[in-house]
């Protein structure tokens, strides 16, 4: 693993990033966006039953390798002829297709096309939209019936990222209870148009940032009281699904089933001390023989190697640390350094705006200025990387080392956030002060790498191989 790989993920995460309600930061998103999807073959078969077996294929990437490869998916018109009580997983491994086919509008009417659905529609093309979320609808005539397809986008996605951190101070997570009330509204105009029969069934999917929007969706629709169809007919299927549904009696709903790994970080934001939870089941596909399972499937698919650190024993307490550690309060004299992630109120009002800022220069940043600052603490970080840790804990030293970089990418216009700049610097690095050491830790060789083998772990095809050598049991 390239130093830079490794500085790149660190620093990300130690700066509190982490709770991002969902993946990818571009360490932990990007490597979602690196979920490159291109559908290439279609086939068409028909099985001894007369069932038509529709496939399609998407390509996945695993993790920064650049190893890239084919995956087909299918679609039966069986798999939606139980009801959406007893788990199909056959028809989750074709929603996690669905959830990768929302990185643009090209692979989801590719995907859809070749799978046997019509009345393909494709909402945020550009993240920059009025959408604030991209997703789409498919429909299908199975029988005496409409199957209708909803997914979140969780791939391919920039700006969106601002909106993982938009929690809001009660409530649902505010960002994606808007969004799944945006595609609850098209929905509703989309079955109007195009619902032909009495019986309506429902498939909602979702993947990383999709996967929260959906669960969500899915916990307005079992909630409705004049609901779109029966409970029977309403299925839903994410993965790597963040937390975004308040806690509450009654949302175990068994006909909405989360598919997530316990050594992914993604399922574990927003934190649990929040109120947060996921309505309907939780599947668990960690396998402890990951490692071996990745390279019996591909031997280039080597995982970055688990190192025991502080208390952690075990890979999968990995991700609770780093949220335990970041959410726990740290009482100090120094009235700006007693706060830390431990309140949902203490988040939102005092790192939310910067997290915002944070994004929002990111995304609006030239590409040649992203590379100046990756070079940058790249150089520094060869030349020793302990010089790194002066940068990350003083508010006034981060601030120095960004200033002239974005002063010569916004020009004029860096007058305007030079005090927001400053202010942002040291909320990060209070917070870093405050979690002190075990984060830090987290920072350096050997110990990134388990940093970053939570983000491999996040990615699609981990998951879609994982889940293949996973057996529910009812």
């Amino acid at each position: 693993m390239k130093i830079k790989k490794i500085l790149g993920i660190s620093l990300f995460l130690v700066s509190g990033v982490t709770l991002v309600a969902c993946n990818k930061t571009n360490s932990i998103e990007t490597t979602n966006s690196t979920t490159t999807t291109t559908n290439i073959t279609t086939t068409t078969t028909t099985t001894t039953n007369t069932t038509v077996d529709y496939s399609t294929e998407i390509n996945q990437t695993f993790g920064f390798s650049g190893e890239t490869e084919t995956t087909k998916f299918h679609f039966k018109d069986s798999y939606v002829s139980e009801e959406s009580t007893k788990f199909n997983k056959d028809l989750a491994l074709f929603s996690l297709g669905s959830a990768l086919s929302t990185e643009n509008r090209t692979i989801t009417n590719k995907f859809y096309t070749d799978l046997g659905f019509d009345k393909i529609e494709y909402y945020g093309d550009s993240d920059t939209s009025d959408e604030g979320i991209g997703y789409s609808f498919a429909h299908k005539k199975i029988d005496n019936s409409d199957l209708v397809v909803i997914s979140a986008r969780g791939v391919g996605y920039s700006t969106e990222w601002k909106g993982n951190f938009d929690i809001g101070i009660t409530g649902n997570h505010k960002n994606f209870q808007e969004s799944a009330d945006k595609i609850y509204n098209r929905l509703i105009t989309y079955l109007s148009n195009n619902k032909d029969t009495s019986t309506l069934k429902l498939l909602l999917t979702g993947y990383s940032r999709g996967a929260a929007v959906s669960n969500v969706l899915s916990h307005k629709l079992m909630t409705l009281d004049n609901k779109l169809t029966a409970e029977s007919n309403l299925y839903s299927y994410s993965f790597a699904t963040p937390r975004g549904v308040l806690k509450a009696d009654n949302i175990d709903y068994k006909n909405v089933f989360n598919i997530i790994n316990s050594a992914d970080l993604v399922p574990y934001v927003a934190p649990d001390n929040y109120e947060f939870t996921r309505c309907g089941t939780d599947i668990d596909i960690y396998n402890e023989k990951a490692d071996e399972i990745l390279i019996s499937h591909n031997n280039k698919y080597v995982l970055p190697k688990f190192s025991k650190f502080s208390d952690v024993e075990k890979e999968t307490e990995t991700t609770n640390f780093i949220i335990n550690t970041l959410t726990k309060y740290y009482p100090s004299d120094d009235e700006n350094k007693q706060y830390s992630l431990n309140t949902r109120q203490e988040f939102v009002e005092r790192y939310q705006p910067a997290i915002s800022f944070v994004f929002d220069t990111f995304f609006t940043m030239k590409d040649s200025t992203k590379t100046k600052i990756k070079t940058a603490i790249q150089e520094i970080a060869e030349n020793n990387m302990f010089d790194l840790i002066p940068l990350v804990t003083s508010g006034e030293n981060l601030y120095k080392f960004l200033k002239p970089f974005l002063e010569e990418d916004k020009g004029d216009a860096y007058s305007s956030i030079d005090a927001v700049l400053l202010d942002s610097c040291n909320t990060f690095t209070n917070l870093i002060q405050n979690s002190g050491a075990p984060i830090l830790l987290l920072a350096v060789p050997p110990y990134s790498n388990s940093v970053i083998r939570t983000v491999y772990m996040h990615t699609s095809l981990v998951y879609n191989i994982l889940f293949d050598n996973y057996t529910y049991n009812v």
